[in-house]
């Protein structure tokens, strides 16, 4: 995600931000099967 550019005695750090976006995917992936389980518990508890 970050990694540093080296010239000289100087560095820079520079950010990619595409990890970043397929951890988003995923994690809205887990979020999405998370809140499904937790709606069929709701209905099997309510019921």
């Amino acid at each position: 995600m970050v990694h540093s550019v080296r010239t000289g005695r100087e560095s820079r750090f520079e950010f990619d931000p595409e990890p970043m976006e397929e951890m988003k995917k995923y994690l809205d992936l887990v979020s999405e099967q998370w809140d499904q389980a937790l709606s069929r518990l709701k209905s099997f508890v309510e019921n």
